[in-house]
């Protein structure tokens, strides 16, 4: 009894031990579970529900179950939908060889807005075509077409040659450009002409010099001179070049108070200014008069009478307004070179020898000298007329009175000076309104000579010119857009391939690449393993929650054991328990995962350290039972003994 209760008390001890150990490690070895192969894994482990036939069952169906889900899994993932597995990298490159690259992030291509890899761009680029080119109105109020070669999501892809040539323009202070041509940014005003046309533009407008364009024109005293009609932009606004408006605008006039010198000018030609104050009213210079002064003749010598009684001269024909003009000093200078009389005296009081008559040399007039009137002379002769011209008078005739005049004009010059054109143009050294001297040539006189002039004179590059000097300027490039629908379908479909169109993608980085490859055979093999590794311990479970179903509690009394084979056989019986009892609680000390056998039982091991918690609870009960009964069979023995 003693041996008993002090195995009893042994057992006892070593249960509470147990039971402390299992509450202080029980979540850490839940956690780090000890490994099986520290524990008696082969030690005789009654199994649940007690019937071996039932689990043997169970682990046949497990087994069954665990290799279809196997050799199932192992065809399904050898199925050409599964057997082919995608491949994704990210790189920089739009492009890499075996992979399909698309960009992680959208861009905005030409107004598309879009994630499509180069590829897909090609693909869905559209080839220009009557419907894909379209006119559009800039804002310059131009006409332009447009490409638009895809859309997407309720965005356009457009591209505009106008837009892109546009783009291209610099505004620079100079008037050309290499590879441009440039346009100033403002009007500017040339020979009355306003405009903002290119020096190009201008140079291709300018009309060459022929009748239609050279046009006549009446300018100041009624004079006509000839204007050169170059170019127009408008019919308000057209432009004009005049050689006598330039000439007139670089002259001077002049008009002091030194008249004797306002006749000429260093460097320029000076002509009397209209309306004409001279003594002729004529409108030539002093230089131009000694080569247009007309002799002599039945167009110069006018009758003052109808009866032949005086014959003025008038140097500049009907031109000019006054004849030969003469005064009181010319007279007396002719008188004293053609008369035949006494020598005179001189002239005083009314000056009466202004009507005194003498003869030209060679004259045919009767020559009387009245001795009673010294200073007048009988019969023809010339004197000073009534409106200081020199006139020719008595009964002669028109051949007569020439030959006169043109004695007195070849009369031989004196200190004084000749009688002939220098005489009568120096009247031109004077003019009431002055002179107005230039600088330039004359205006041409005829439209043939004008044409020839404004030819050589103002070619387009000339009258051109200022245009310039009219900066800034916008240089744009010198191939322009299409003009015409048939022209942008040719030149979109050469220049804009849709490799070009789609070139900006390929800058679009980072960039998705992925491609298809095959899993390999272990690869499957290793999933069909896993996957028959879950069911198995899934199945598992399921299984061994059946059994404790099914489990029955024990129904051994000590009134069934009435046999010696029985009672060798529940010795054996306890002698087990007791070693099992000792085996668990030295196990117990260790962790509770050690009673799983295989890594399916350490899935389950919280459940079997439940069921070594009641078993060890039955032993306890039944090693209490066994104590009992120890001690009665003991006391049989000796009583039978």
């Amino acid at each position: 009894m003693a041996d008993s209760s002090e195995m009893q008390s042994k057992i006892d001890a070593e249960l509470q031990q147990s039971k402390r150990d299992q509450q202080d490690s029980s979540f850490l070895e839940t956690l780090v579970p000890i490994p099986d192969f520290f524990f008696n894994i082969k030690a005789e482990i009654e199994p649940i529900g007690g019937s071996k036939w039932r689990i043997r069952i169970f682990g046949y169906i497990l087994y069954f179950i665990t290799l279809c889900v196997m050799f199932g899994s192992f065809a399904y993932y050898s199925l050409p939908a599964q057997r082919v597995s995608l491949e994704s990298i990210v790189t920089s490159e739009w492009n890499k060889p075996g992979f399909a690259c698309k960009p992680l992030q959208k861009t905005t291509l030409h107004g598309l807005s879009t994630d499509w890899s180069f590829d897909e761009c090609v693909s869905a680029t559209s080839s220009p075509s009557a419907e894909s080119i379209v006119s559009v109105q800039k804002n310059d109020g131009s006409t332009q077409f447009d490409f638009r070669f895809a859309a997407k999501d309720g965005s356009t892809g457009t591209l505009s040659f106008y837009d892109i040539w546009n783009a291209k323009s610099v505004e620079t202070t100079t008037w050309e450009k290499e590879g441009f041509y440039c346009r100033p940014l403002q009007k500017t005003t040339f020979h009355g002409l306003s405009t903002d046309w290119s020096f190009d533009e201008c140079v291709k407008n300018v009309n060459i010099p022929d009748a239609t364009n050279i046009k006549s024109v009446t300018k100041h005293a009624n004079y006509v001179h000839y204007d050169y009609d170059f170019a127009s932009d408008g019919d308000s606004n057209k432009g004009i070049i005049s050689f006598y408006d330039d000439r007139y605008a670089s002259s001077v006039l002049q008009k002091t108070n030194q008249a004797s010198d306002d006749w000429k000018r260093d460097g320029y030609s000076c002509y009397p200014e209209p309306p004409y104050d001279n003594t002729f009213n004529v409108r030539y210079n002093h230089s131009e008069c000694l080569d247009v002064v007309l002799p002599p003749s039945a167009a110069t010598v006018q009758s003052q009478s109808p009866n032949g009684y005086g014959f003025s001269y008038h140097p500049f024909g009907n031109e000019g307004t006054l004849g030969y003009p003469c005064s009181a000093s010319l007279a007396s200078r002719l008188y004293t070179a053609h008369s035949s009389c006494p020598i005179m005296p001189p002239c005083s009081g009314s000056c009466q020898c202004m009507y005194a008559k003498f003869l030209p040399s060679g004259a045919v007039f009767p020559t009387t000298c009245d001795a009673t009137k010294p200073y007048y002379v009988s019969g023809g002769g010339f004197y000073l007329g009534m409106q200081n011209s020199l006139d020719a008078t008595g009964s002669i005739t028109l051949d007569l009175a020439i030959k006169g005049w043109n004695d007195i004009l070849n009369t031989q010059a004196d200190q004084h000076g000749g009688f002939g054109n220098e005489f009568v143009c120096s009247f031109l050294k004077l003019n009431g309104n002055g002179f107005r001297c230039f600088d330039k040539p004359k205006p041409p006189t005829t439209k043939e000579l004008a044409i020839q002039r404004y030819a050589s004179e103002y070619p387009p590059e000339t009258i051109c010119g200022p245009i310039k000097q009219n900066g800034p300027f916008r240089c744009k490039p010198k191939e322009e857009p299409p003009t015409t629908k048939e022209l942008a379908i040719q030149r979109y479909a050469s220049e804009y391939p849709p490799e070009t169109i789609c070139a900006p993608l390929k800058l679009n980085s980072p960039f998705q690449c992925t491609r298809n490859v095959e899993v390999p055979a272990t690869t499957r093999l290793s999933l069909s393993v896993a996957a028959a590794q879950a069911v198995f311990a899934l199945t598992g479970i399921a299984l061994v929650a059946l059994l404790r179903k099914l489990q029955k509690p024990s129904t051994t009394t000590s009134e069934s054991l009435s046999t010696d084979g029985d009672l060798r056989s529940m010795m054996r019986k306890l002698r087990l328990t007791v070693d099992r009892l000792d085996s668990k609680i030295d196990h117990f000390g260790t962790g509770q995962d050690q009673l799983r056998t295989d890594q399916d039982q350490l899935r389950v091991g919280q459940d079997q350290l439940r069921v070594g918690q009641d078993q060890l609870r039955v032993g306890q009960d039944q090693l209490r039972t066994g104590q009992g009964t120890h001690e009665e069979l003991i006391q049989k023995l000796l009583s039978k003994k």
